[in-house]
């Protein structure tokens, strides 16, 4: 299986070369800013094709879900490490994390924030792969970072732009959430109107169509979406 040959071959590495194998301290620290930088970069497409893989078993059987959970988590929040003041200089991450941004943190993110809307509209759990308040923290983080480190002249900024108000909607719709009253459950009872075509309030993308809300159908959709300077992003 592609999977497991790629977790062997990554396993098979010298330690010093994995940057899960650091402390956060150890690697920015220690190594510095510069190599800590190369290490997460391999890193992160280590995850990225776990998470490629798990996106094509999640469209074969359900049963994928909470592995494509999990390493979704994992993309999401390496690739935030980064943005910390403490790990390293503005220029670095400057430079780098607006393409880290689109790559990395947007498909994650998306996956990880459409499930989350899902099981609260549903009153289910999220799979026992990732917590909850893992999920809602990393997001939150995501949404505020990008208020600075995706400036206007970047660009990918319109883009950036409009996912980052996805993500903040879906936040306050989960955190808001009100289940219906006893006598309304039984009943037919839209709890997000608009829900079932995308978000209703959301600014519409110039020649793109409105962003899903269903996690691989957002999956489908920015793998279409463009740079504003149309050049095709995968």
């Amino acid at each position: 299986m592609i999977s497991a040959e790629c977790t062997q071959f990554w396993d098979s590495l010298p330690a010093h070369m994995r940057y899960d194998r650091y402390t956060e301290e150890g690697a920015w620290h220690g190594l510095g800013p510069g190599t800590t930088l190369r290490l997460i970069s391999a890193y992160l497409e280590y995850l990225h094709m776990h998470f490629q893989i798990q996106r094509m078993l999640h469209r074969l059987r359900q049963q994928a879900l909470p592995a494509l959970l999990e390493v979704s988590l994992k993309l999401l929040s390496t690739a935030l490490v980064s943005t910390k003041p403490s790990n390293g200089g503005v220029y670095e991450t400057r430079r780098h994390f607006p393409t880290v941004i689109l790559f990395y943190c947007f498909p994650a993110a998306g996956v990880l924030a459409l499930e989350l809307r899902r099981c609260t509209i549903e009153g289910t759990s999220l799979p026992n792969t990732v917590s909850r308040a893992d999920v809602i923290r990393n997001l939150s983080v995501l949404t505020s970072c990008l208020e600075w480190i995706v400036l206007p002249g970047d660009g990918n900024h319109k883009l950036c732009s409009e996912l980052n108000k996805m993500l903040a909607m879906v936040l306050d719709e989960v955190l808001n959430f009100q289940p219906p009253a006893p006598n309304e459950q039984n009943g037919e009872h839209d709890m997000f109107p608009g829900a079932a075509h995308g978000f209703s309030d959301m600014p519409l993308i110039d020649g793109l169509e409105p962003i899903p809300t269903e996690a691989e159908d957002f999956l489908n959709w920015l793998d279409n979406a463009t740079w504003s300077n149309n050049v095709t992003l995968f």
